[in-house]
């Protein structure tokens, strides 16, 4: 037992030592412009601009007919060699008051899901992308109308890692993450 014990505490050195305890140093979060690409994977994503807007669709409904959408404009295509039905997962907004208060809204760490995705072509529900075919999409998060829009939104888009995972062996799409940020002015179109 006290072998053991010795044996924990020589770990614990070392790993002071070597500065295993010290916080990782975060990479800065890459800015883009409005229409630059972010290329990664699994999918290339250019954010083109972002609306207010009130009910769209059938295809989409407000929660509460008093709330509008916060709609942000993007291309997207599959990089993955697969084609994709995770469009929920491709952009996050930050920062803004009203978003995500409503029954089924997603906020993880102060970034908030989208509630609903639609193609630009036809406002049908966008369920799956395939590899090579950039669509233009709608990613829409239903909002509060109380308090005052802000002049811009913060579109975060996310990246992921193709590779085993830890609990079932099985290579997979992991390790989701914000790559870059694209700062939007939001024009009010309600």
């Amino acid at each position: 037992m006290l072998s053991l014990l010795l044996a924990v505490l020589l770990l614990l050195g070392l790993i002071v030592v070597t500065g295993g305890l010290r916080p990782v140093p975060q990479t800065p979060l890459a800015t883009l412009a409005v229409d630059q690409i972010s290329r990664g994977e699994p999918w290339n994503v250019t954010v083109t601009g972002a609306r207010l807007a009130s009910d769209l669709t059938p295809a989409a409904y407000l929660h509460d007919r008093a709330h509008h959408w916060v709609a942000v404009i993007a291309e997207v295509e599959i990089t993955a060699p697969e084609s994709r039905a995770d469009l929920l997962e491709v952009v996050r907004l930050r920062g803004i008051d009203g978003l995500g208060e409503h029954p089924g809204a997603m906020v993880e760490e102060g970034l908030v899901r989208p509630d609903a995705v639609l193609r630009v072509r036809d406002a049908a529900s966008a369920r799956l992308l395939h590899p090579g075919l950039p669509e233009q999409l709608v990613f829409l998060w239903e909002r509060a109308s109380d308090a005052p829009p802000p002049p811009e939104v913060t579109v975060l888009i996310i990246g992921m890692t193709w590779r085993e995972s830890s609990l079932t062996g099985a290579w997979e799409w992991l390790d989701a993450a914000p790559r870059a940020q694209v700062m939007v002015p939001l024009v009010d179109q309600r």
